[in-house]
């Protein structure tokens, strides 16, 4: 079993000397590491030449030119990557040195997954522990699964958990087949967040999915992750609620019989978010677009009436 460890890393010069560290220090060793720095503008790049200076096995691939997206560098180290399995290790988390050894166990040993991942803790910006990914999804049915480690059905996953949330919220808790990889075609294209998301679900329609309990994993928030930084970028316009990008790209994958109630279930948050948008337009006056998508988003999915009360009220 071949392991590669893939680095992305843009301007996470605070964070990136424990993060290589916690990624060599593994318990079972990745057989490559690949560093990818995407032009970064604060000493990154000084970091990482000290670092594979100490460790000369470990590649360093710089981008002369801002690549503008964290899922195009992920697409680049994977090319290069000779691994069977990769473990996208982002550059601001930090992994227990049983992270690679738990996931690497748990897919190896299961010939029909595609994917593992562990839970993970919150850590914000000094390295202070916050709490763990359970609380987010507490709320979903059947949440008590992931107290304990499970390999399930990436249908059953999907339908069950991951097309209600994205319940693998950090890909530095993943192991993932390579040639799985290949076969759902890659890194999704055109997104700055939720790409991830995405993929995830596009493994869990070839294969199964296997769980970790162990938080193994930290999750990093700060004020310049992709998360935080894509949230700013859009803080006046009108957020998706439920992902409505992400979901009309799922929706040519979710065809035949057997995906019927999954596709049920895309298609009925979707208009929910095309719903949300119209109101939302309506309040800014915005008449003709606004019903547009009121109107829309009550017959896609299913009928719902309350988005045309809720209309009316506005208006």
């Amino acid at each position: 079993m071949f392991i590669t460890a893939i680095i992305p890393n843009y301007n996470h010069a605070p964070y990136l000397q424990e993060r290589l560290e916690s990624v060599l220090q593994q318990d079972r060793q990745p057989d490559e590491v690949i560093i990818l720095d995407d032009c970064s503008t604060d000493n990154s790049v000084a970091i990482i030449e000290a670092f594979i200076a100490a460790h000369p096995t470990v590649q360093f691939v710089r981008n002369t030119v801002n690549s503008g997206s964290t899922f195009a560098q992920w697409q680049k180290g994977i090319a290069i990557a000779k691994g069977d399995y990769i473990w996208m290790a982002e550059s601001d988390d930090v992994a227990a040195p049983g992270l690679l050894a738990a996931l690497a166990d748990r897919i190896i040993t299961q010939p029909t997954a595609v994917l593992a991942y562990c839970q993970s803790e919150r850590m914000n910006s000094l390295g202070v522990i916050t709490g763990s990914w359970l609380d987010y999804t507490a709320s979903l049915p059947d949440s008590s699964v992931f107290n304990t480690s499970f390999l399930m059905d990436g249908t059953r996953y999907l339908q069950q958990f991951l097309i209600h949330r994205n319940t693998i919220p950090n890909a530095s808790a993943v192991l993932f087949s390579k040639k799985a990889f290949e076969q759902v075609g890659g890194v999704p294209k055109g997104f700055t967040t939720n790409g991830d998301w995405l993929l995830w679900i596009r493994f869990a329609l070839v294969g199964a999915i296997a769980y970790v309990n162990t938080p193994y994993n930290k999750f990093r928030y700060h004020d310049s992750s992709v998360i935080a930084k894509a949230h700013a970028a859009t803080s006046n316009a009108y957020k998706e609620r439920y992902d409505y990008t992400m979901r009309m790209q799922l929706v040519p994958f979710l065809q035949g019989q057997a995906l019927a109630p999954i596709k049920k279930i895309n298609n009925y948050y979707i208009g929910l978010d095309m719903g949300q948008k119209g109101l939302h337009c309506l309040q800014l006056r915005q008449w003709l677009k606004g019903w547009y998508w009121v109107i829309k988003g009550s017959v896609y999915g299913g009928f719902k009436t309350g988005f045309i009360k809720k209309a009316i009220g506005i208006i």
